[in-house]
Formats: C-alpha cells, sequence, structure tokens
C-alpha cells in the first residue's frame, strides 16, 4: 500500500486499508 502509487485514493485507503494499487495495506 506505500508502495503504491495512491495520492488521492490514499486518502481513504488510511480507513479501508486500500489504495489505488487495490492491494491490502
Amino acid at each position: 500500500s506505500v508502495s503504491c502509487n495512491g495520492t488521492v485514493l490514499r486518502a481513504w485507503a488510511l480507513t479501508i486499508w486500500f489504495d489505488s494499487c487495490g492491494a491490502a495495506g
């Protein structure tokens, strides 16, 4: 997740542990 290129998605990713990569962080 941290290595993913999730920028905007990274914001809400902190909640569902998911980012643009679609990989659980």
